[in-house]
């Protein structure tokens, strides 16, 4: 059964046996958090030059997954389990201009070589 026929719920709370653990993958959608709301106005503004960020921005198809702190591996399942939800979806479905963003509330500033040990 594809994801469109058995709907996005499907992955919600799906389990996937990973020889012999069991994981649980949690659909999450953090659209109304107030960091995502900020980073929409941000693409809206005329500053912004992606277009395709606008026309996701736009059109609905932005989704958004907010971690804590990009240092800690604590929404890691929380992002992996979006990234699949976002890939069958666009699979299925494959609109244009889709995004899946991460941010994170913390830390606000990084130098750039802890920021790509991190990432």
């Amino acid at each position: 059964m594809s994801a469109t026929e058995f709907g996005l719920a499907a992955l919600h709370d799906a389990q996937f046996q990973v020889g012999q653990r069991v994981a649980f993958l949690m659909s999450y959608d953090d659209s109304s958090h107030a960091l995502a709301e900020r980073f929409r106005t941000h693409v809206r503004g005329p500053a912004f030059p992606c277009v395709g960020a606008k026309s996701a921005v736009s059109r609905g198809l932005m989704r958004f997954v907010v971690g804590r702190d990009m240092r800690s591996a604590r929404d890691d399942l929380r992002i992996y389990g979006a990234l699949l939800e976002f890939t069958i979806a666009y699979r299925e479905i494959p609109k244009m201009f889709q995004s899946l963003v991460v941010i994170y509330e913390g830390p606000e500033v990084l130098s750039e070589d802890v920021f790509e040990k991190v990432l």
